[in-house]
């Protein structure tokens, strides 16, 4: 499941969280 939103969520999230790499993490921990 953490993959799945990663994946999808880096074309949302991930582009403001790209440049602070939490967004890893982010996921990872929810």
């Amino acid at each position: 499941m953490s993959q799945i939103l990663y994946q999808y969520g880096k074309i949302t999230k991930a582009e403001r969280y790209d440049h602070t790499g939490r967004l890893i993490k982010t996921l990872d921990v929810q």
